[in-house]
């Protein structure tokens, strides 16, 4: 059995996916295997790899085009056939410490196991765009189980090339919902969660995520369903997960409401100006699955929080 195999799922990623093997080339630890999971490329994907293969890099394709998650619940098949596995996204990066941080902060565990790391954000040409607040450093530390799922619930969601899952040779406890393309993760990542023994966060930043045009989240921008629904269906999902019975679901119900119409209420202002109808759609859907207070509680989250930074600013 493999010790660690990292498996990077791509369509039609030429441009950023040298980046990526580089990044992979680079660590001081290195995965036994990797392969990149082509799902069915029509650029020039099989050709980057090609450059790749005298590092032992694996190109394997999809006899047909699975789609996005289906392709992602492909690679974790293989958590039969290794003790961790890593999937990086085909345009994001790691740096060089990444495995050797977060392989050691999981191996005194026998069973499965989830480790993680902060992210920052990148743009196109691989600029910092958006770092997370810290401070960062110091030893691995170990999140409550309850604490990571209320996380999942608010939609406060580890990222998928930022996580090193230890499936100690075994079968992946829980799959990507293909019906929830933009969050499904916090679904997946709670009912992983549940099953695995113990998950560490590593605190230091290790990952890059690139956002582009053509990153999922901007496909999915003017999606109703996508873009908005969706993360009340991911909120009641986790949150069921959780157990809680009595005043304390009560008042967990109250926060996602409120969060989820503060997230809602900072989309209709992204989309107001260019877009005035589908901002009108987002707010009466919103206000039809969590009622008029809720979305007036959200809305003055919102507002305090915009006068918060007008202060700071000034």
């Amino acid at each position: 059995m493999r010790r660690l195999t990292t498996i990077i799922p791509v369509y039609n990623g030429e441009r950023y996916l040298p980046a990526t093997l580089d990044s992979l080339a680079r660590q001081t630890i290195r995965p036994d295997r990797v392969i990149i999971q082509d799902n069915c490329s029509t650029d020039g994907t099989r050709q980057v790899v090609e450059a790749f293969r005298d590092r032992g890099f694996e190109w394997r394709k999809n006899e047909s085009n699975l789609g996005h998650t289906a392709n992602l619940n492909r690679a974790l098949e293989l958590s039969s056939e290794t003790e961790y596995l890593h999937i990086l996204l085909a345009d994001d990066l790691i740096k060089p410490a990444f495995y050797e941080r977060l392989l050691p902060a999981l191996a005194p565990f026998e069973g499965q196991a989830i480790g993680y790391c902060p992210f920052e954000i990148i743009d196109e040409t691989g600029r910092v765009t958006s770092s997370p607040r810290g401070p960062w450093g110091g030893q691995p530390r170990l999140i409550p189980l309850q604490r990571f799922l209320a996380a999942q619930a608010e939609l406060q969601t580890i990222l998928i090339p930022a996580v090193v899952l230890k499936t100690a040779g075994r079968p992946s406890p829980a799959r990507l919902p293909v019906d929830l393309p933009q969050v499904g993760d916090c679904v997946f990542y709670a009912r992983w969660g549940k099953e695995c023994q113990r998950i560490i966060e590593v605190p230091e930043i290790l990952c890059q995520y690139r956002r582009h045009s053509a990153s999922g989240t901007d496909r999915h921008l003017l999606n109703l369903q996508v873009w908005v629904l969706d993360e009340w269906k991911v909120m009641q999902t986790v949150s069921a997960l959780m157990g809680d019975t009595g005043m304390a679901s009560w008042l967990r119900r109250q926060r996602l409401r409120c969060i989820f119409a503060a997230r809602s209420q900072v989309k209709v202002q992204m989309m107001r100006r260019q877009h005035p109808e589908y901002a009108r759609g987002i707010r009466d859907a919103t206000q039809a699955l969590i009622g008029p207070l809720h979305w007036t509680l959200g809305r003055c989250a919102v507002g305090l929080r915009d006068f918060s930074q007008l202060l700071r600013g000034g």
